[in-house]
């Protein structure tokens, strides 16, 4: 055989393989038997459950990523019947940047209104909600990020509140 015969027969078998290739236009739906989908359903039941990535603390609309360790000696609550206040301190290896934009997405979905914030060498965001304000601060130390979430009552809420509480009022049990 000469080059040209061997050549036009390699051509016209990738040609003819080319030709009853399958050709698809969209997704392709899955065809399987039922034994198919049960070793499927037993393959999802036998991965373990995803771990949460946030949790909230003592400020039930303040969520925090998991990777945030908390800090209960730097931290401090406030709590009588009608306020609850405080600042929470955690630390841990997360980029101040991300934590910022973590908090720009995960309060607003918590209902906190966003009124203005620092950003880069200095994080600072508050928001509000109707009767308090929160006030995120984000410090990088060198390998660690350190996040102070502080919840304070609205100024005139607080006068409020003990403008109409009685002087001899008795005691209410704090609630948790």
């Amino acid at each position: 055989m000469n080059y040209k015969t061997l050549l036009l027969i390699f051509l016209v078998l990738i040609m003819t393989a080319c030709g009853t290739a399958r050709q698809s236009v969209g997704p392709v739906p899955p065809q399987s038997t039922s034994t198919e989908e049960t070793s499927m359903q037993d393959m999802e039941a036998d991965q373990p459950p995803q771990q949460p990535t946030e949790t909230y603390y003592d400020f039930d609309d303040v969520p925090v990523p998991t990777q945030m360790e908390l800090q209960p000696k730097q931290s401090i609550i406030f709590e009588t019947p009608g306020i609850k206040s405080g600042v929470i301190v955690f630390t841990g290896r997360v980029e101040p940047l991300s934590l910022f934009n973590y908090f720009l997405v995960s309060l607003k979905n918590e209902g906190w209104h966003l009124r203005s914030y620092f950003k880069y060498q200095r994080y600072i965001m508050v928001f509000e909600k109707p009767t308090k304000d929160c006030i995120i601060r984000i410090i990088e130390d060198g390998r660690t990020t350190e996040l102070q979430i502080w919840i304070i009552p609205k100024l005139k809420d607080t006068i409020d509140y003990f403008k109409d509480t009685p002087p001899d009022a008795p005691e209410q049990p704090i609630s948790q």
